[in-house]
């Protein structure tokens, strides 16, 4: 598989979470859209466009470098942790669990880009090993 196919399934699987993520904000707010409403949206939703926009520089700098599966795996942990997350609030009563809205993707940059600095740290090491 060449490198374009891993960025399609990368921006699906982010595209759904992305999807999620404003349908239960939208449930969330009772389907009012105002202002800071917008706000909030382009908030919970930049996770998946940085992460988007960094998975594409790097499978497009450094293509042989095995940084696709990778970026597919994060892309689907961060799919899991966003249904994981965002279906908890839905069952919530609580005034507080609009607080997830504001967490969520503070912890999805964390955690997404963690992960990929870390497999990037790997793949050098790797690279520069060679064969024996």
């Amino acid at each position: 598989m060449n490198n374009s196919r891993y960025l399609g399934i990368i921006g699906v699987l982010l595209l759904m979470a992305a999807a999620m993520t404003v349908y239960t904000m939208f449930i969330a707010a009772g389907w009012n859209l105002d202002l800071a409403m917008s706000l909030f949206i382009v908030w919970a939703i930049s996770p998946y466009l940085s992460f988007f926009a960094a998975s594409r520089l790097i499978l497009k700098l450094a293509p042989d470098k095995g940084m696709a599966i990778p970026a597919v795996v994060i892309s689907v942990l961060m799919l899991a942790f966003t249904l994981f997350a965002y279906i908890g609030t839905l069952r919530s009563d609580s005034s507080t669990s609009a607080l997830a809205f504001i967490f969520v993707p503070l912890y999805l940059y964390i955690g997404a880009f963690f992960l990929l600095s870390v497999s990037i740290l790997i793949a050098r090491l790797i690279s520069r090993k060679g064969p024996v």
